[in-house]
């Protein structure tokens, strides 16, 4: 059914597959990411933690020069059909484990963006995984990232307690602004912007989806899509009700390698 909706919709529908914020962060990035201009040197562009290459593909459908990497071949082998089957060029995916970057060969050039999207929640150093991606960064290029809230609502199954070793799931519950500016900022990056990605009623949804995805998958995803349909007043009720977002989207810039 996933490959169908890809013929269907394009690539727009690999951000419907999942769940409801995953069109939320793709919202937030393209504000932020740009659209290549006609004639002009093609964008160099990292998805760092890419998962099933929706971003990345989103990046060379926009003009950019995108490489995708991630730990799972299985998603990269769904990203790489994905993007053959809409005939988009200008992307490739690779397995890699960000832990390990630093041990790989440097780029030929350096990216002009890197995109990181609910992954460094998931690494114990934080840090040194921001750094690596910056020195693959050139001075003055942007860093995109989304990381969930301290503040935000537990999910289905999402725990406050995280797990202390790095086995897929979070390792923290989330960050405040303050710790993340200086997480950011630590890698040699300057914050430039840092807003709320993700209200709480798609929050709500997603938890839903989640609860109904225990009995099926098809089935969660069926009965909570007519409800995306309250995003449009989303953001007026997570600001009513003072209910924190589910992440932080931050928009940085290199200044320096460290």
């Amino acid at each position: 059914m996933r490959d169908a909706l890809v013929r269907l919709l394009g690539w727009r529908a690999l951000f419907l597959h999942g769940d409801p914020l995953v069109w939320d962060r793709y919202r937030w990035l393209r504000r932020h990411l740009g659209r290549a201009v006609a004639g002009d040197r093609r964008p160099r562009t990292l998805d760092a933690g890419c998962g099933n290459g929706g971003f990345a593909i989103f990046a060379a459908a926009e003009g950019h020069e995108v490489l995708g990497i991630s730990d799972t071949e299985r998603e990269l082998a769904d990203a790489r059909r994905r993007a053959q089957l809409l005939g988009i060029d200008h992307v490739a995916f690779e397995v890699h484990d960000l832990r390990e970057l630093d041990s790989l060969p440097a780029p030929p050039e350096p990216y002009d963006n890197v995109i990181c999207l609910e992954v460094i929640e998931h690494v114990i150093d934080d840090v040194a995984v921001l750094r690596a991606l910056a020195r693959r960064t050139r001075t003055g290029g942007r860093l995109l990232l989304s990381t969930p809230t301290a503040e935000h609502r537990p999910q289905y199954l999402e725990m406050r307690h995280q797990t202390a070793v790095e086995d897929g799931r979070h390792v923290r519950y989330g960050y405040s602004p303050a710790q993340l500016r200086r997480v950011v900022e630590a890698a040699g990056f300057s914050v430039a912007q840092l807003e709320g990605v993700g209200g709480i009623l798609m929050q709500t949804v997603t938890d839903v989806q989640r609860r109904l995805n225990q009995t099926s998958g098809a089935l969660g995803w069926a009965l909570t899509l007519p409800l995306r349909a309250l995003r449009v007043i989303d953001p007026f009720v997570t600001r009513r009700t003072g209910a924190a977002h589910l992440s932080y989207g931050v928009v940085a810039t290199k200044v320096r390698d460290t």
